[in-house]
């Protein structure tokens, strides 16, 4: 006689499945809007593993996505670095946008050192050439001030 396991059941791995697919949504929804380098750092790595662990039901007729996990998890470890330029050039973009609306030089510099600093915290996890990209943007908006 065996013992049910309700971690085999096809029931299960819907419901599993189901709830990484909206996992991986909210995580493309959230990656898509934010300009805060953190968030969108961490989103990513978390959108890999559970892109990770979806592959597992793959197989399974349970997964729901335009592409595989598998690929979609590879083109996503692939793309990284060009990911994170069109990312730096949209906090460029949000930050000229703020500074333009600032009276004082002080303010409008604050702003752009906290651009900086905010990738300068991520430098280990940024190619070199992204480094030097956000550093030129930041340099071009401090000439506008």
């Amino acid at each position: 006689m065996s013992v049910y396991n309700p971690y085999e059941s096809k029931q299960y791995d819907l419901l599993v499945s189901e709830n990484l697919v909206r996992i991986v949504n909210d995580c493309s929804n959230i990656l898509r809007k934010t300009k805060n380098p953190d968030t969108y750092i961490y989103r990513y790595d978390f959108l890999i593993q559970v892109l990770q662990e979806l592959s597992i039901y793959e197989g399974r007729q349970t997964v729901k996505l335009s592409s595989s996990p598998r690929e979609l998890w590879v083109n996503m470890e692939s793309s990284f670095d060009k990911n994170m330029k069109g990312f730096i050039e949209r906090c460029y973009q949000d930050c000229l946008e703020k500074i333009s609306l600032m009276k004082t030089k002080q303010g409008k510099k604050r702003k752009i050192d906290e651009m900086y600093d905010a990738f300068t915290s991520h430098k280990d996890r940024l190619s070199q050439e992204n480094i030097s990209y956000y550093t030129d943007l930041c340099e071009q908006l401090y000439q506008k001030i």
